[in-house]
C-alpha cells in the first residue's frame, strides 16, 4: 500500500509537470503563429 502511494505522488507530480510543459507549449506557440 505504501509503495502504492508512492507512486502515485510520483504519477500526479508526472502529470502535473506534463500539464504545466503542455501550456507552456501552447503559449509559445500562441505567440509564433509561424512556428
Amino acid at each position: 500500500m505504501k509503495k502504492d502511494a508512492k507512486w502515485g505522488k510520483y504519477l500526479f507530480i508526472y502529470c502535473l509537470a506534463k500539464q504545466q510543459a503542455l501550456q507552456a507549449l501552447h503559449a509559445l506557440q500562441a505567440l509564433q503563429p509561424l512556428a
